[in-house]
């Protein structure tokens, strides 16, 4: 409950209350401009969303829908690659421990789990802020599928490799849904 509430003061805070110091920034229902950021305008409508960007020597050129990692505030970006050191490590400790792979399997597994149950409670926290409309009911459905998976690939499935290579269909899923998701402004950019 205190995350949710946390969660939507801080979805509130960043995207809908423009203060005094920094002006009102364009909606996503802007049917011109969905956001500008660093001389990069996405524009909406037509034959899909397009970037237009603006160089140092005033010439624009513009493709299709790309977000690159400076658009990331700090904290999240190194956060989120300090959430790769045990997927990797694991890795690389396979190619110089062989004996040991059973184990690491298993390490990297249970760690897999755990981060499909976190990317779940991501789209549950953005069902609850509302953000994309009125949460739905299989919104929150979909949201619980990951950890669902998770749980079902260490708990019932005996080979680890097994466990692995159900939680890759499970995280491709999960990218799946969060360009399918954008693409309907279920998640924000």
């Amino acid at each position: 409950m205190l995350c949710s509430m946390l969660q939507t003061h801080l979805f509130q805070r960043r995207f809908e209350s423009p203060t005094a110091s920094s002006p009102a920034r364009p909606t996503p229902a802007d049917p011109i401009v969905k956001e500008s950021v660093e001389g990069v305008t996405v524009k909406v409508g037509g034959g899909g969303d397009q970037v237009a960007k603006t160089g140092d020597d005033g010439a624009s050129s513009s493709g299709p829908v790309s977000f690159g990692l400076s658009e990331v505030p700090a904290a999240p970006k190194y956060l989120g690659f300090l959430g790769l050191v045990p997927f990797v490590g694991t890795t690389l400790a396979a190619f110089h421990m062989p004996e040991a792979l059973p184990l690491l399997q298993e390490l990297q597994a249970t760690y897999g789990a755990i981060i499909l149950s976190f990317m779940g409670a991501v789209h549950w926290g953005l069902a609850m802020a509302s953000v994309g409309g009125t949460p739905t009911t299989s919104r929150y459905i979909l949201s619980t599928l990951p950890a669902i998976l998770g749980f079902f690939s260490i708990s019932f499935m005996q080979k680890p490799p097994v466990m692995l290579m159900t939680q890759m269909a499970g995280f491709l899923a999960l990218l799946v849904g969060d360009v399918v998701g954008y693409q309907a402004k279920f998640v924000p950019a």
